[in-house]
């Protein structure tokens, strides 16, 4: 293929050249007879040109009648003077033509010369893949020669070894005993031994990989001595979860109320000893109830605490106090509709001495305890919490009331919680179980003692079922583990076994 197109290219080349050497000598000729003009009759691109013919007629004509004129006349007749300028006209025009015939033919001859390079160079170029061709099929023709000389050499080793191999075949014996069969007692495939105890390797593999996995991703607190390490602060107890209502606050604490011996109320009952022994010899009179978050139960928690006591010892003079002045909640967990009766104030209307206390307060007619209900959105609050109205309120209260359980909001929603935490004897700080964030609970117990030292933790809302799967072995172990001992009635109210204990002593006793 290289050697036919270079062939071709070389064809080329000569033709192209020869037109270039004919465009070169028309030129030549063309410029020889513009010198000579009675030699351009000669040149065959100006006898082709039917307007050169027609001029030259012209010039013939205007010269006789020019010769004519000018024996008639003399040098100065207008006629002659016009014949002269005629003629004078037909030759300019027949120069003119004469140059773009030349102009023509020597563009004509630079087309040549640029399509003469032009295969020049491709015939270079051509010529150096044809030597490269040629060397590259001497080569070839080598390689061909070394791969027969290579298979006739294997062909003759290949019927050597057909022969050999023929030879061996008969000299050796048809057939011979490699090993004897004896009966299986058990199928080679599958070996259940083997996949079983490997299944049985792999499972426990992938079970403490899910089980450390699990670990380090769960972020909740399910134990006291996760909180206690977590946050160096002592846990008073954990309440199980009172199943109630969706969102009924009401119901939780009416359940409490209700099944006094139940193991929630007993948790209750242990978080108030374990305050109350905290300081002998000044018990806390004013405790306030917080938590980190909204949804941990701490409303719930102090209405239900608040109406244990009170019910459990009718001389227990107990007063709540709803001190979330942005989203009051306490009297709906006693089941309070309508939350602005007429006539019922709110602690912020007792600050302001608009109705005295006796106006503000409620009580509840199935535990007896009294409540001091909020306002929700109450402008202002943290100038409220702070004013002096407020710790001569709690003074009030104090003198009054045997124990004041403050309703505070969350400590990371806003900042009353630790204003409210600063008028209080201790602080319950409330923490969901297995729901609240370690993180989160850190950062809220650390914001609490900044400004109090006298913090306690309860863990809220503990599922036993699930906790027992732990076997932690703090209070929640216990209360899955011995739920038969907490009793599921109502026994004999306090005040009941109270009035049946005074007609028991003596007069003079009492």
């Amino acid at each position: 293929m290289s050697s036919q197109s270079l062939t071709e290219l070389n064809n080329k080349y000569i033709s192209a050249k020869t037109r270039r050497i004919e465009k070169e000598g028309r030129l030549v000729a063309l410029s020889k007879a513009s010198l000579n003009p009675n030699e351009l009759a000669n040149i065959a691109e100006v006898a082709s040109n039917s307007a050169l013919g027609s001029l030259r007629t012209q010039e013939s004509e205007l010269t006789r009648k020019v010769a004519e004129l000018s024996i008639q006349f003399g040098p100065n007749h207008p006629r002659l003077i016009q014949a002269h300028t005629e003629l004078a006209s037909v030759r300019s025009r027949f120069l003119q033509q004469t140059q773009s015939i030349t102009l023509a033919i020597r563009a004509e001859l630079d087309a040549a010369k640029s399509e003469e390079e032009e295969l020049k160079t491709q015939v270079e170029r051509a010529s150096v893949l044809s030597g490269a061709t040629s060397q590259y099929e001497a080569e070839l023709k080598q390689l061909e020669r070394e791969a027969q000389s290579n298979r006739a050499l294997y062909e003759s080793f290949l019927n050597r070894f057909k022969e050999l191999r023929e030879q061996q075949d008969i000299q050796r014996a048809d057939a011979r005993i490699l090993a004897y069969a004896w009966p299986s007692t058990s199928p080679s495939s599958p070996n259940y031994k083997t996949g079983l105890f490997a299944a049985f390797i792999i499972g426990c593999l992938l079970g403490v990989a899910g089980s450390i996995a699990a670990e380090k991703l769960d972020r909740v607190f399910r134990s006291a001595s996760q909180v206690e390490t977590a946050t160096g602060v002592a846990v008073l107890g954990m309440v199980p979860l009172v199943k109630g209502a969706m969102g009924q606050r009401a119901s939780i604490v009416n359940q409490v109320l209700d099944k006094t011996t139940s193991s929630a109320a007993e948790a209750m009952r242990a978080v108030f000893t374990a305050i109350s022994l905290s300081n002998l010899d000044r018990p806390p009179r004013v405790i306030a109830v917080t938590s980190s978050t909204p949804g941990e139960g701490k409303t719930t928690f102090a209405a239900a605490l608040g109406g244990l006591l009170t019910k459990m010892n009718a001389s227990r003079r107990v007063l709540l106090v709803d001190l979330d002045l942005r989203r009051a909640n306490l009297a709906v967990a006693f089941g309070v509709k309508d939350r602005n009766s007429p006539g019922l104030g709110t602690i912020d209307e007792y600050l302001m001495g608009t109705k005295t206390l006796d106006q503000c307060i409620r009580r509840d007619d199935k535990s007896g305890v009294d409540y001091i209900c909020a306002r929700p959105d109450t402008p202002n609050a943290p100038e409220v919490l702070e004013s002096h109205a407020m710790k001569a309120a709690l003074a009030t209260f104090a003198e009054r009331y045997d124990l004041v359980i403050l309703d505070s909001p969350p400590v990371m929603a806003v900042s009353d919680a630790r204003i409210i935490s600063q008028l209080a004897d201790y602080t319950i700080f409330v923490v969901q179980w297995a729901k609240t964030a370690r993180d989160v609970v850190t950062l809220a117990v650390g914001a609490l003692r900044n400004v109090t030292d006298r913090v306690g933790i309860v863990i809220n809302k503990v599922n036993l079922a699930k906790h027992a799967l732990y076997e932690y072995g703090d209070y929640g172990d216990y209360y899955s583990r011995y739920q038969g001992y907490y009793g599921a009635g109502t026994p004999a109210t306090a005040d009941g076994g109270l009035d049946k204990l005074k007609r028991m002593v003596p007069r003079v006793v009492k």
